[in-house]
C-alpha cells in the first residue's frame, strides 16, 4: 500500500504487521472490509495515522492488537456516510518504559450511521498508556448511534494509564453513551484466584488475558490468536519475575 487513496470496492479482509503501509481509504457503497493491525515484537518505534472514509451503506471493522515494547503513537479517523457502520476494536499491552497512545475518531455525518469504538489494555512496569479520542455526530445525522468504551487495568503502581473519551454531539435525534475504567486489579480477584491454588503470577496472567481475549479473539487466523495469546503469557511473566 502505498500513500495514495485506497479505494475498497468489494468486500475484503486485510491482516497486515506493517503499520506503515496505513494509508488513505475509501470503502465503496454497500461494501463490507476489515482490517486487522498486529503489532508483536517490532524493534522500531511507531508513529502513524490513517484515515478511512465509509460509504454509503458499507462497513469498516478495524482491529488492533499492539503487544509491542516499543513506543507507540496511532491516530486513526473514520468518517461515516448515510446507513454505514463502523467498528473499532482495540487490545494493547505496555511494560518496560514504554509510551503507547491511541487516538481513535469517527466523525458520524450520515443518517442512521453506527459506530462502536472499544480500547482495552493493560499496562505494566513504569509505562504509560493512553486511550484517547472522539466521536462526533453531526447536525443531520438524525437516528445514528453511537458507543465508546475504554478500560485499562494496571499491574504496578507506578504506571501512568489515560482514558479520556469524548462524545461531541451536534444532533438530538440520535443515541450515544460511553464510558471509562482504569486502575489497579482488585485485590478480591487476585485473592479468589490464589485462593483456588493460583499463584499471583498466574492470576495475574489469567486476568490479562480476560481483559485482552475479546480484542485477540477477533483476529480471524486461529493460528494468530494462540500466537498472541502466548506472546501475552510471556510478558505478564517477565513482569512478575521483575517485581
Amino acid at each position: 500500500m502505498t500513500s495514495n487513496i485506497i479505494e475498497i470496492t468489494k468486500n475484503e479482509h486485510l491482516s497486515i504487521t506493517n503499520f506503515d503501509q496505513l494509508s488513505n481509504i475509501v470503502i465503496k457503497s454497500g461494501t463490507d472490509f476489515k482490517l486487522e493491525l498486529i503489532r508483536l515484537n517490532e524493534k522500531e518505534e511507531l508513529n502513524t495515522n490513517f484515515s478511512i472514509s465509509v460509504e454509503k451503506n458499507a462497513k469498516v471493522e478495524i482491529v488492533i492488537v499492539d503487544l509491542s515494547n516499543r513506543n507507540s503513537t496511532i491516530e486513526g479517523t473514520v468518517t461515516l456516510d448515510d446507513f454505514s457502520e463502523a467498528t473499532l476494536k482495540l487490545g494493547a499491552l505496555s511494560d518496560s518504559i514504554s509510551h503507547k497512545k491511541y487516538i481513535l475518531n469517527v466523525n458520524q455525518k450520515g443518517v442512521k450511521s453506527k459506530s462502536l469504538v472499544s480500547m482495552l489494555g493493560v499496562a505494566t512496569d513504569e509505562s504509560k498508556l493512553e486511550f484517547l479520542g472522539s466521536t462526533k455526530i453531526y447536525k443531520g445525522a438524525i437516528k445514528s448511534t453511537a458507543r465508546q468504551e475504554s478500560r485499562i487495568a494496571d499491574l504496578s503502581d507506578k504506571v501512568r494509564s489515560v482514558c479520556s473519551p469524548a462524545l461531541l454531539i451536534d444532533e438530538n435525534d440520535i443515541m450515544a453513551s460511553h464510558g471509562a475504567a482504569l486502575g489497579q486489579i482488585e485485590e478480591n480477584q487476585l485473592f479468589y484466584l490464589m485462593s483456588r491454588g493460583l499463584t499471583k503470577q498466574e492470576a495475574e496472567t489469567i486476568i490479562t488475558l480476560g481483559y485482552l481475549k475479546p480484542v485477540i479473539n477477533l483476529i480471524d487466523s486461529k493460528e494468530s490468536q494462540e500466537k498472541l495469546s502466548e506472546y501475552i503469557e510471556s510478558k505478564v511473566n517477565h513482569h512478575a519475575r521483575s517485581i
